[in-house]
This record gives structure tokens, C-alpha cells and sequence, in this order.
């Protein structure tokens, strides 16, 4: 068995034909929204190596939450101790620098080294 503890996400993946430069517009050729999140990846694959993983976490009680925990549950993820709650919208998108920026609401935090 292995139980994780963590974030667990909805990510949207374009396809671009390059990366965009800061304030550029890109079209994107296909978009994809996947389950996402560093525990709720980590047990989706433990599930499909034939572990039998717990995730502990904290879900939107939304359409992106709930299509969440439909697709952990569909991958062999036992989701009983996963709380759904009314959460603030956030968003994870890629920096240029290669980092991930983290936006919570009006604040912005990352988690670049920029030494």
C-alpha cells in the first residue's frame, strides 16, 4: 500500500509552435485538461504499477474537481480521504525562466531560485 499527501490539480496542456515571450499571443494547435498535481500524479502511478494508493488531499467542489477525483478513482486511486471544499481559483503556468509561478487569487508566489 502507499499513501500520499499533497495537491492534486487540473492542468491544461497547449500545443504551441514556440514558446511565447512575456505578453506575446500564441494560438495553440490542441489543448488537453488532464488530471495533475505532484501526489495525485505520484499515486496514479503507483496505481498503475498495481500498488493500491491512498491519496490524502483537498479538491474544488466544482466541474474541475469533481473531473479530478472521477479520474483518480477510474485510475485504482482510493479517494475516500479526499475532502472536496469551496476553494479560491489558482493557477500553476511555466515562467520563462523554466520555474513554475504560483497564483493564488490576487497574490502571486514562485518557487524560482533566483540566487
Amino acid at each position: 500500500m502507499a499513501v500520499g499527501y499533497g495537491m492534486t490539480a487540473v492542468d491544461f496542456l497547449a500545443t504551441v509552435d514556440r514558446f511565447p515571450n512575456p505578453d506575446d499571443k500564441v494560438r495553440s494547435s490542441s489543448l488537453k485538461v488532464e488530471g495533475g498535481g505532484n501526489a495525485g500524479n505520484a499515486l496514479t502511478c503507483a496505481a498503475r504499477l498495481g500498488l493500491k494508493p491512498k491519496l490524502i488531499s483537498k479538491i474544488a467542489d466544482d466541474a474541475h474537481g469533481f473531473a479530478i477525483l472521477k479520474e483518480l478513482e477510474a485510475d485504482g486511486v482510493d479517494t475516500n480521504f479526499i475532502v472536496a471544499a469551496r476553494l479560491d481559483a489558482s493557477t500553476i503556468y511555466p515562467e520563462c525562466t523554466g520555474c513554475h509561478a504560483f497564483k493564488i487569487s490576487k497574490y502571486q508566489l514562485c518557487n524560482c531560485d533566483f540566487g
